[in-house]
C-alpha cells in the first residue's frame, strides 16, 4: 500500500519547479509596464530561472547522497522559498533576474530527489500508479501556475505570486520534515 501521509509532501513539492517556471509567463506583460521595458528582456526573468533549474539537476541528486538525502531537498524548498521573497521584492529587472536564478537552482534540488523519493518510497508493484501521480502534480504545477499568477497579480498586484511561491514552498518544507522525521 502507497503511504500518502509521507508521499503528500513529495508529490507537492513536485509541483513547485513547474509551478514558478511557467507561472511567470503570465506577469511578463505587467512587469514590463511597470519597468517600462521590453517584453524581450522581462522574458529573461523565464530564462534566469530556467537554467539553474536544468544545469543544476545534473547534480543534485549526487549532493542528495553524499549530505542526506532529506537536508538536501530541504535546502531545495528554502532555496526556492527565499528567491520567491526576493522575487517578489524585486525593484527593477536586474534584481528579478538574480532572484530567479537563486529560486531556480533551488527547483532544482527538488524535482530529481522528488522522483527518486518516490522511487524508494513506494513498493515495486505500486510505483506504475506513483509515478503516474508524480506526473499529475507536475502537470498540476504546469497548469495552475498561470492561473494562480493572473488571479494574484489582478487582486493583489505582481509581486505576490512570488510570495505565495515562497509560502508554498516553506509549507511544502515544513510538511516534508515533519513527515520524515525519524525515517
Amino acid at each position: 500500500m502507497m503511504n500518502f501521509k509521507r508521499l503528500l509532501p513529495i508529490y507537492l513539492g513536485a509541483m513547485i519547479g513547474p509551478l514558478g517556471g511557467v507561472g511567470i509567463i503570465t506577469i511578463l506583460p505587467v512587469l514590463s509596464k511597470a519597468w517600462d521595458i521590453s517584453i524581450q528582456w522581462t522574458s529573461l526573468a523565464v530564462t534566469s530561472y530556467m537554467v539553474p533549474y536544468v544545469v543544476f539537476q545534473l547534480f543534485s541528486g549526487s549532493i542528495a547522497q553524499v549530505f542526506d538525502t532529506r537536508k538536501t531537498l530541504l535546502f531545495g524548498f528554502g532555496t526556492y522559498a527565499a528567491g520567491g521573497l526576493l522575487s517578489g521584492l524585486s525593484p527593477n529587472l536586474t534584481f528579478l533576474v538574480c532572484a530567479r536564478f537563486i529560486q531556480g537552482l533551488g527547483a532544482a534540488f527538488i524535482a530529481p530527489i522528488t522522483m527518486a523519493l518516490v522511487g524508494e518510497m513506494v513498493e515495486p508493484r505500486h510505483l506504475g500508479k506513483a509515478m503516474g501521480l508524480l506526473g499529475v502534480t507536475y502537470t498540476t504545477g504546469v497548469t495552475m501556475g498561470p492561473l494562480i499568477s493572473g488571479i494574484l497579480e489582478v487582486s493583489l498586484g505582481w509581486p505576490w505570486f512570488f510570495f505565495f511561491l515562497m509560502a508554498f514552498a516553506f509549507a511544502v518544507a515544513v510538511l516534508y520534515w515533519l513527515s520524515s522525521r525519524g525515517v
